[in-house]
């Protein structure tokens, strides 16, 4: 069966992140969280595993921030000087359940488009400029690319005896400045061979054509925000 077209999933996911963030209701955020976490697996989570590692990662900032800033009401747990109540629990879900949304929507997005149909499909369909299309797309194809390159200025950093990962802000910036280095690079001689092959002088025909599974994907949506709006709370 044919994927959904890739502007339609980008509505998709531009939808979900709105419901994740304006979404309050616990049970029903777990609800939509999950739901798309699972879609997000059964499609791209081959490729795109190191965003559920990255999310699984920054949970424990989440109860972090929520222990320093919402650590209110009743007493759920306490261990000598460390008291957490039931706001910080809440506080802690919510938030990481609305990363969870994001994630797993992300990895639906990213599991299901082609880059080359993605920028004709926001052309053709959204009446989007060639060259905002063009930068949505490269900067899709830009995660890969920073994810492989900060594998080998990892090695590297082994292997001159620097810590492979970074702990201290000077580790940080050793690894930050050439990663932006090389994307700034990257970045620049795609867009000139971009305009060289006359990208922005291509004429595209507008068009809007929907299928069985951009269907079925708008429709998903559209639950997901009735839902989400008979659990405003």
């Amino acid at each position: 069966m044919r994927r959904p077209s890739p502007s339609i999933a980008l509505v998709y996911a531009v939808g979900v992140t709105g419901i994740a963030f304006f979404l309050r209701d616990i049970n029903a955020l777990a609800v939509v969280a999950l739901g798309n976490a699972l879609a997000g697996c059964l499609v791209g989570c081959r490729r795109y595993w190191w965003v559920l590692v990255t999310y699984f990662f920054s949970l424990w900032g989440v109860f972090l921030n929520a222990y320093f800033f919402a650590n209110t009401g009743e007493i759920m747990l306490e261990w000598g000087a460390i008291v957490i109540r039931e706001g910080a629990v809440e506080a802690s879900l919510i938030l990481a359940f609305r990363l969870l949304a994001i994630a797993g929507v992300g990895i639906f997005f990213l599991g299901i488009i082609d880059l080359r149909e993605f920028v004709r499909s926001l052309e053709k369909e959204l009446r989007i400029p060639s060259g905002f299309a063009f930068s949505m797309a490269y900067s899709l194809r830009l995660l890969p690319l920073m994810k492989k390159d900060y594998s080998e200025l990892s090695i590297a950093r082994k292997e001159r005896g620097l810590r492979r990962y970074p702990v201290t802000p000077k580790d940080l910036k050793t690894l930050l400045i050439p990663l932006l280095g090389l994307g700034i690079q990257r970045a620049l001689w795609a867009g000139i061979a971009a305009e060289l092959r006359g990208l922005s002088l291509r004429k595209v025909r507008h068009e809007i054509s929907m299928d069985f599974p951009d269907i079925i994907l708008i429709s998903c949506l559209v639950a997901q925000i009735m839902f989400s709006l008979s659990h405003p709370y």
